[in-house]
């Protein structure tokens, strides 16, 4: 067999070997890991409210911090080339105090209209912790101008945040002046300080139960070694001799 045969008879199988390996290579799936295919930052250190407290109080534009459920989404469906087509509505989610699905834009005191880029990044029916902004004119027909997210955090099914993230927990120079039994005995306390957002028509369903440590930014579920039983609302905590804490921002 002559060099000039074996070398052609090299060349081939280098060839079909390169085209094996291409073949195979498309054929892969795709390793994208949904989880990140985000278009937001996590949530800021911006301070929280809840839905209902946000559209009765009419905020004005600004940020904050807000949770719930998403309920539906909604995406303006592609415009053939040549047709015309009405404008639609921006891109959006709504969310939710509660977990129940909706099929139409009438909403309660406990839904908001979200503006989203990408809405189908979020699961409907997941639970999130969102950082919004309310701009300055509104769009909707809703009693507050429109609202666009600006960071997200999916909860954690094991840990409640309340201002998590670049946080921790600290004990506060004012304290209640009784000692804190119940959430009525919190919900109390706090109506007295003007920096509070609790008033007369607060819920006390709002307020939560759990642990905290100081310099951490989680409720636990669980004691430890160094935690504090508390009760919680939205960033504020208190512990039975009425000692007051803060969710704040570190450095």
């Amino acid at each position: 067999m002559n060099k000039k045969f074996i070398w052609i008879f090299a060349v081939i199988l280098i060839i079909i070997a390169v085209g094996v390996f291409y073949f195979l290579y498309k054929q892969q799936p795709s390793r994208v890991n949904i989880q990140n295919n985000t278009t937001y930052p996590r949530t800021s250190n911006f301070a929280f409210y809840p839905v209902h407290e946000i559209k009765l109080n009419k905020f004005n534009s600004g940020t904050y911090n807000t949770e719930g459920y998403v309920v539906k989404f909604y995406t303006c469906p592609p415009c053939p080339k040549g047709a015309q087509c009405k404008p639609c509505m921006r891109d959006n989610i709504v969310i939710s105090e509660n977990n129940k699905r909706l099929e139409t834009y009438s909403l309660s005191d406990k839904e908001m209209i979200l503006f989203a880029n990408s809405p189908k990044q979020f699961e409907l029916g997941g639970k999130y912790k969102f950082s919004i902004n309310i701009l300055d004119y509104k769009s909707t027909s809703e009693p507050i101008n429109d609202v666009e997210i600006v960071g997200y955090n999916s909860n954690s099914s094991s840990v409640d945040c309340y201002d998590c993230g670049e946080g921790g927990w600290q004990k506060m120079s004012e304290k209640c002046g009784q000692a804190i039994i119940t959430k009525s005995d919190f919900k109390s306390c706090l109506i007295n300080f003007s920096w509070s957002s609790v008033n007369q028509n607060t819920s006390t369903d709002e307020i939560k139960d759990g642990y905290i440590e100081i310099g951490g930014s989680e409720v636990l579920k669980n004691p430890t070694t160094k935690s504090i039983k508390v009760f919680i609302y939205h960033q504020w905590a208190v512990d039975k001799d009425g000692n007051l804490y803060l969710l704040g921002q570190l450095g």
